[in-house]
């Protein structure tokens, strides 16, 4: 099992033991990588895990062992890019969620709007506003935070394309913020971010 030929035919038979034999070859290189990568030493061990396994799934794929470290390099690298990508988004909305929650329960005199408040005036111009979009606009803004629906979902119940679904949401948001003005409007995406309009709104719905 030392030479390497033997070891990329067993492979590529699916033995148990070659897969162990690459594992131990690669696996501490790839963390290196991942971990650099990341900055973070437990998600460039589990990166590195995933795309071994996903180099075991298709075992049968590779003639060389150069083609297999090139392949796990690719595809550790294309993780921790994402990796990198959700965590700036995450970052964004969080900064964003901390700034709505900050602005949006106060007043100009620094005191705090009451709950009961903002749930019956200004939750029932959110729902009103809702309810005088355009049809294809509503359906979207319904399924997508009432009804907790996907694009994909979506796209399929409606006969559309998710591109279409993505364009009415954007056009729903521009209308809704016209409609309820700047202040009314953040209540809207606080609710949306902490996935809980439907809940808020459910009193109107039902």
């Amino acid at each position: 099992m030392k030479d390497e030929q033997e070891i990329l035919i067993r492979f590529q038979a699916g033995d148990a033991t070659a897969f162990k034999l690459v594992f131990d070859k690669f696996y501490k290189d790839i963390c290196y990588f991942t971990e650099r990568l990341t900055g973070d030493t437990d998600e460039g061990q589990k990166i590195a895990i995933d795309s071994l396994e996903k180099l075991f799934r298709m075992h049968t794929q590779f003639a060389t062992l150069v083609n297999i470290r090139a392949f796990l390099y690719i595809s550790a690298r294309n993780r921790c890019l994402d990796y990198l990508k959700a965590k700036e988004r995450d970052r964004k909305r969080k900064h964003e969620f901390s700034y709505l929650q900050d602005d949006i329960f106060r007043l100009d005199d620094n005191t705090f709007l009451e709950i009961e408040e903002a749930e019956t005036g200004v939750v029932k111009a959110v729902y009103e506003a809702v309810q005088d979009l355009p049809p294809q606009c509503r359906q979207v803004v319904e399924m997508l935070y009432y009804e907790k629906k996907g694009y994909t979902e979506i796209a399929a119940t409606l006969g559309v394309t998710e591109s279409t679904v993505r364009n009415q949401k954007h056009r729903a948001m521009v209308l809704l913020r016209k409609k309820l003005g700047d202040r009314n409007f953040l209540l809207l995406v606080m609710l949306v971010h902490g996935g809980v309009l439907q809940y808020v709104l459910r009193p109107f719905v039902s």
